[in-house]
C-alpha cells in the first residue's frame, strides 16, 4: 500500500544495487529505460521494490523480471533518388543489429515489393508530371523486433522524341515538314541540322 509506505526503494537491476528513492519519481506511475540491448542475445533484469515502514521498520519487497530483445536498426541508401523513367536505382542494405539474411521486406512503392537483401529496382513514369515513390524497408530480427526505414524516389516522365518528315527525297529546290508531334513527355526541343556540311542549332 504506497499510502502506508513511509519511504520506497526502486532497484532496476539487481545486480549492481543501485537503489532509486520513489520519491524522486512521479505517482501513480512512470516510464523507466532500460539500457539499448547491442548484442545477439536477450538481457534478462530483475526489477525489485522495496517499502519501509516508520524508520525503516517491517520491510517488504517484491521482484519482477524485464526481459530486453536486441535492438535492431533498419537503413539505407539509394543509388538514384531523382531522375528521369526509366529510372535504374540499386538499393544498399545499411541495416544494423541481431538480423538474419532472410529478415528483410521491401516496398517500392509502385505496387512492387522484394525480400533480397540488396535489390535493384526500376521505376517508371509514363504520366505528364513528376512520380514521388516511397521506399520501405522492414527490417525484422528472428526475435521478433522490427525497424522501418523510409526514402522518397522523383521520376520525372518518361520522355520518347519522334522525328517524321512528309518528304524525304525530292527535287531541289526541296522544302518538307518536319513533325514532332508523336513525341512524349518533351518540354523543349533542340535541332541540329547538317546543311552541305553546315550544322546549324536551335530550339
Amino acid at each position: 500500500d504506497i499510502g502506508r509506505a513511509a519511504k520506497m526503494l526502486w532497484n532496476f537491476d539487481v545486480r549492481y544495487n543501485e537503489f532509486v528513492n520513489q520519491d524522486t519519481l512521479p505517482l501513480p506511475a512512470f516510464n523507466w529505460a532500460f539500457p539499448v540491448n547491442n548484442t545477439d542475445t536477450i538481457q534478462t533484469y530483475t526489477i525489485s521494490l522495496t517499502a519501509y515502514g516508520p524508520l525503516g521498520s517491517c520491510p517488504s519487497s517484491m521482484s519482477r523480471t524485464v526481459k530486453v530483445r536486441p535492438e535492431i536498426n533498419a537503413a539505407f541508401t539509394a543509388s538514384n533518388t531523382i531522375g528521369c523513367s526509366p529510372l535504374p536505382v540499386t538499393f544498399q542494405n545499411l541495416s544494423t543489429g541481431h538480423i538474419g539474411p532472410n529478415s528483410y521486406f521491401w516496398e517500392f512503392g509502385d505496387q512492387t515489393q522484394s525480400f533480397l537483401i540488396n535489390p535493384d529496382h526500376v521505376y517508371d513514369n509514363y504520366g505528364l508530371s513528376d512520380s514521388i515513390y516511397t521506399v520501405r524497408l522492414i527490417a525484422t530480427s528472428p526475435l521478433a523486433c522490427s525497424d522501418t526505414a523510409e526514402s522518397m524516389i522523383t521520376v520525372h516522365p518518361y520522355v520518347n522524341g519522334s522525328l517524321a518528315l512528309d518528304t524525304a527525297f525530292s527535287c531541289s529546290p526541296m522544302l518538307t515538314e518536319l513533325k514532332v508531334s508523336n513525341s512524349v513527355g518533351v518540354d523543349t526541343f533542340k535541332w541540329e541540322i547538317d546543311y552541305a556540311g553546315t550544322v546549324s542549332n536551335f530550339q
